[in-house]
């Protein structure tokens, strides 16, 4: 996108948490689009997913801080830790980097409690 470009989001959804972005250039006309996919998100009650390689994962915890993450085995993703930054405060969360299963453990270093999930990538 050079600086002439003008990209304008049109709220229409394409499957989960996917939206296209239609890009325009600086005379309104149609210059391309690009499709946007959102990370997969999993709480509690939802203990395992299904995702393609590159897709996130992000992990909706009461008090994101307070949560360490670990995966077994630890080479199918990279693992991100809660907390705040910037002003803002950002669940824990996982990208998938290479094909298989893994699980993986948040533990909440307050409480003790576990919660363990299990994701296959494709």
């Amino acid at each position: 996108i050079d600086d002439a470009s003008i990209i304008l989001v049109r709220g229409r959804f394409e499957g989960h948490f996917a939206v296209r972005l239609e890009l325009f250039d600086a005379h309104g006309a149609p210059s391309g689009s690009v499709q946007v996919i959102g990370p997969v998100i999993l709480d509690s009650t939802q203990t395992s997913a299904d995702v393609t390689v590159g897709r996130t994962i992000v992990f909706n915890v009461e008090n994101p801080a307070a949560w360490t993450l670990s995966a077994d085995p630890a080479d199918l993703v990279q693992l991100t830790p809660g907390g705040e930054s910037g002003g803002a405060t950002f669940n824990p969360g996982a990208t998938a980097l290479a094909a298989g299963s893994v699980t993986i453990t948040l533990t909440n270093e307050t409480s003790g409690e576990e919660l363990t999930f299990a994701i296959s990538i494709k």
